[in-house]
């Protein structure tokens, strides 16, 4: 109104769920940042750190549900990678298996750093197969793929708040 920029302070999903703290990490180092995030800022991004017994990017989930969670995923992905490396693939099952390896990786907070390895190890395989695989599978496929790439990459450099939280204690 009079010609002066406001910024948006970066907020936290649910605002923790009153069950943490919003903090700022800067995106580049994985260190928390003195001072604020604004909203649509690169460089920054803010997480909750959970109080004991909380967990999830907004502290809404009991820990022993979230160690379920955890559990839940690294067998999904155990069986996918069995499944991946049983069998010559064909072009249905690269695109479906790239579809299922983004859907049991889309919440980093979920995953584990044994279900990071084993995304890493099917995407490794997928990536592999789709080198022989028609341009139109290779399109089809690289959806998941890019996908699982990014939870993966974002957990390298932003592992959730379960990270934070182990290594404040």
């Amino acid at each position: 109104l009079n010609n002066t920029c406001q910024f948006t302070p970066a907020s936290c999903a649910d605002d923790c769920s009153h069950q943490g703290d919003c903090r700022y990490l800067d995106l580049n180092t994985g260190v928390e940042i003195d001072g604020l995030c604004y909203a649509g800022d690169v460089g920054c991004e803010s997480v909750c750190f959970c109080d004991t017994g909380y967990d999830g990017k907004d502290c809404s989930i009991v820990t022993s549900t979230m160690d379920v969670l955890q559990e839940t995923r690294e067998t999904l992905l155990k069986k996918l990678l069995t499944l991946v490396g049983s069998m010559n693939a064909t072009d249905t099952d690269l695109v479906v298996w790239s579809g299922s390896l983004a859907a049991i990786t889309h919440d980093t907070t979920q995953l584990s750093s044994e279900s990071i390895a084993l995304a890493v190890q099917i995407l490794d395989a997928l990536i592999a197969a789709l080198k022989t695989a028609t341009s139109d599978v290779v399109k089809d496929a690289s959806d998941g793929i890019f996908n699982t790439f990014n939870s993966v990459m974002g957990t390298k450099f932003s592992p959730g708040v379960r990270f934070y939280a182990l290594v404040e204690e």
